[in-house]
């Protein structure tokens, strides 16, 4: 039965689209009579996350309680939206040094 709940978040697929993907995957397997119990559910969502996940993904499966989807939907969405804030701020420091280095390439040019 897990094999049915293999998944794999696309590269370009936003996170709460892939979470909300995963849980309704799940929801119809257990509608058709598929037992498959959440930590699977859970497993199988974390399997499909690229490796900027991976800290988490160690945390919550060296966790000792029983995994939940929403928790761990819930969870992913939050590091999902400091990973966009990081690469926000990581694009926004490139361009201010690329600016900085066009600027003094021109006062270079300038003074010559």
């Amino acid at each position: 039965m897990a094999r049915k709940l293999q998944l794999k978040k696309g590269p370009s697929e936003p996170l709460p689209k892939y979470s909300a993907r995963a849980k309704t995957v799940w929801n119809d397997l257990l509608a058709t009579g598929h037992d498959i119990k959440p930590s699977e559910a859970v497993l199988s969502v974390l399997a499909g996350l690229f490796k900027e996940y991976e800290p988490l993904i160690a945390i919550l499966e060296a966790n000792n309680k029983e995994l939940d989807l929403d928790e761990v939907q819930a969870k992913l969405l939050h590091v999902g939206q400091r990973l966009i804030r990081q690469e926000k701020q990581e694009a926004a420091a490139y361009l201010a040094r690329r600016h900085k280095q066009v600027r003094l390439t021109t006062v270079q040019a300038h003074q010559r």
